[in-house]
């Protein structure tokens, strides 16, 4: 399974955006483990290393709320197919918003 298509709904059982990024911010602030992640959303192996990358990108942004909004905005648009409605889009998404915060 991918992660992207199960947050976006066009893969099931669909992730609910709210709860994935909730628990994003509750691991990355340290009161939830990577485990209890996995856990909660039946992650397969795939897309636990989705999700360790997703981290990955997290942990470069200076400004983490702001790039937790873009995460949210870019799921929520592709989610009604209006944009970033591929995996490679929603990526170079994020990438382009690290850039832009770190100059």
């Amino acid at each position: 399974m991918a992660l992207y298509t199960r947050l976006i709904g066009t893969e099931l059982p669909k992730i609910r955006i709210h709860s994935f990024t909730s628990a994003l911010d509750e691991w990355a602030r340290g009161f939830l483990t990577a485990q209890e992640v996995v856990g909660f959303f039946d992650l397969d192996a795939s897309e636990q290393s989705q999700t360790q990358s997703l981290a990955s990108i997290y942990n470069q942004a200076t400004d983490k709320v702001r790039f937790m909004r873009v995460f949210k905005d870019c799921l929520y648009l592709a989610e009604q197919g209006l944009a970033y409605t591929t995996q490679a889009d929603f990526v170079q998404r994020l990438n382009d918003e690290i850039t832009a915060q770190n100059g």
